[in-house]
């Protein structure tokens, strides 16, 4: 279960609560690092760090944003890198640590269709596929 100020989110097993959370609360309250959300036209997309695509893989979708690394944390088998993009909260995605990936650069990054989550900018609630 989870809880928000005193009142029940959403009650379901682990990895119901990652893969379906009811709200953006719930989406952003499981899972590490939190998923990214980006807020376009009435609706706050999410994506969680591990799923979004970045270098030229990126390039493959359709209008990819482009930031630039600010900070990688190396940590073992992956690293976490925070991306700044204009006009837009931070991105973090998870890569491989194999990858190369230069503080400084600048990164395309994609959010895959079947990976983004839909929220209600007024009432947080997730919105169907």
């Amino acid at each position: 279960a989870v809880m928000h100020n005193g009142e029940l989110q959403q009650v379901a097993p682990p990895m119901e609560l990652y893969r379906e959370p009811a709200n953006q609360f719930v989406a952003g309250f499981i899972g590490t690092p939190a998923m990214n959300f980006l807020r376009r036209d009435g609706v706050v997309i999410g994506v969680r760090p591990h799923q979004l695509i970045v270098g030229a893989d990126a390039l493959r979708y359709a209008a990819p944003l482009i930031g630039r690394v600010w900070l990688i944390e190396p940590v073992g088998s992956e690293q976490i890198v925070h991306v700044a993009l204009p006009d837009t909260p931070d991105l973090v995605a998870v890569v491989p640590s194999d990858r190369v990936i230069e503080t400084g650069e600048e990164l395309p990054i994609a959010f895959p269709p079947d990976a983004m989550h839909r929220f209600d900018r007024s009432t947080g609630r997730r919105l169907p596929p």
